[in-house]
């Protein structure tokens, strides 16, 4: 056996040997597979030389079992490479399939949006959401502005509010976003201790004190917005006509000749409108001189508190006037807002970028709004004020000694509005929420429902 023992250099020793000496190469696991198969090739005719003392030698191996092995580890290599070629080939197609399949569904909610089916069209907007990485950043904005439509004109308006907004002012979205909270501040109101609401129908609903025949409203039809203040409410109707009830002490329901109004609102003593044209009528009490308005122009949304009047300008300053004795009319300087609310003796400005601004009576903390975010909508009570967010949350500042303020779970919150002590808001789905005092059975709200934007009030363009 001796004899048949071959001497190895340290090179082919190493080779053979492998790094730790056991006769294959741990780098590669294809590689050491095969070895090991080269090594089962030996034929009958060569004897294992054994063991030495210096280190193991594997036994030699026939050149004709060499060339089986290296074929067998091309051939499997070869296959190998194959199978990985064809996995890719196949994922490139199915995300392909994937590709070409959305693409034609999407292509299919936009007919849906173009015929106005736009229930339908909400439908497969919302199933092809995950999708949306499959669009470029410019179809992607339109297909959310589309989407914002289409939930408009189904009237899910809570949803179509958050689509309007992150698309800031893209295609005149932030106006829409405007028109549609403005639209929404109409849709319920709150006297000191009376609650109005309007229905989709056109319809009102009213509940609390009634002394001076404020709720009396049942014979109210085609309305549009509403309005009230401590004893009168104001109705707007579809034809641009108002029509009152209540207390007329100072004169404050004579409003039977104003025509071609957008928007009112309501004081203590006092009612104001605002016409298409930008400007503003008044009538009622002039103490202070809150109803100076005549001169007032370019006007887009107004707003009324106990003895004062604002308004707001296209270019988003403010303007006010009347009782100024807690800096109520303090706005001059404000810039940039884009909505105004007013009550008692505090004036509240929602900033474009959704911060709020306060002036007047802070005594209760209701002027403590700096840390307000992400704010569309604002309403004033009394003593508090509330912040309406655009993900359908409400915020709160001021008195809470009546539970005016307990509003930590609403959600799906489209409009607010405060009373004396008393807090409403409106959810999505049509129905109020409602916290604070009840001595009247103001929050005796339970049961209203399709309450909301009548049909036709927002105009917002398909294309």
């Amino acid at each position: 056996m001796g004899e048949n023992k071959e001497k190895l250099n340290p090179d082919e020793r190493e080779r053979n040997l492998g790094p730790r000496g056991l006769g294959w190469d741990h780098n590669n696991t294809l590689d050491s597979f095969l070895r090991d198969e080269e090594i089962n090739e030996e034929e009958s005719g060569h004897v294992a030389p054994g063991w030495n003392l210096k280190a193991p030698v594997p036994p030699r191996k026939s050149s004709a079992g060499v060339r089986r092995a290296r074929k067998r580890r091309r051939t499997l290599k070869g296959v190998f490479s194959a199978v990985l070629i064809l996995a890719i080939l196949a994922g490139i197609v199915v995300a392909g399939g994937i590709f070409y399949d959305k693409r034609t569904q999407f292509a299919y909610a936009e007919k849906l949006y173009q015929n106005r089916r736009f229930e339908d069209a909400v439908k497969a907007y919302a199933e092809l959401e995950k999708y949306e990485f499959l669009l470029g950043e410019e179809e992607k904005k339109e297909m959310t502005r589309r989407k914002a439509v289409s939930y408009v004109f189904a009237g899910n308006y809570g949803v179509a509010l958050r689509y309007l907004d992150s698309l800031g002012d893209y295609k005149d979205a932030d106006k829409n976003l405007r028109e549609i909270v403005q639209a929404f501040s109409g849709t319920i109101a709150t006297g000191y201790l009376h609650t109005v609401a309007l229905r989709r129908n056109g319809q009102v609903l009213a509940a609390g004190n009634n002394d001076f025949g404020q709720c009396d409203l049942g014979g109210w039809n085609e309305m549009v917005a509403v309005a009230a203040a401590s004893s009168h409410t104001l109705g707007l109707r579809r034809d641009g006509t108002v029509l009152a009830a209540g207390n007329n002490d100072f004169g404050q329901c004579n409003v039977s000749e104003w025509n071609r109004v957008k928007a009112i609102a309501t004081g203590e003593d006092h009612s104001a409108a605002l016409r298409n044209d930008g400007i503003v009528l008044a009538a009622g009490s002039n103490d202070f001189g809150q109803c100076a308005v005549e001169n007032w122009t370019e006007i887009e949304e107004i707003a009324v508190g106990k003895s004062h009047t604002v308004g707001l300008r296209k270019d988003g300053s403010v303007v006010a006037v009347g009782d100024n004795s807690m800096g109520q009319c303090d706005v001059g300087n404000w810039q940039n807002i884009v909505f105004v609310a007013a009550n008692n003796n505090t004036t509240i400005g929602v900033q474009k970028d959704g911060r709020v601004v306060a002036a007047g009576d802070n005594g209760i903390g209701q002027c403590v709004v700096k840390d307000m975010e992400d704010v569309m909508a604002a309403a004033v009570g009394t003593g508090h004020t509330l912040g309406l967010k655009t993900n359908g949350r409400v915020v709160t500042a001021g008195a809470n000694d009546k539970r005016q303020c307990m509003v930590s779970l609403w959600k799906n919150v489209v409009a607010v509005s405060a009373g004396k002590y008393h807090s409403v808001g409106l959810n999505n789905d049509g129905t109020l929420y409602v916290t604070g005092n009840n001595q009247m059975g103001q929050c005796n709200v339970e049961d209203w429902n399709e309450i909301g934007i009548p049909e036709g009030i927002v105009q917002i363009a398909v294309d």
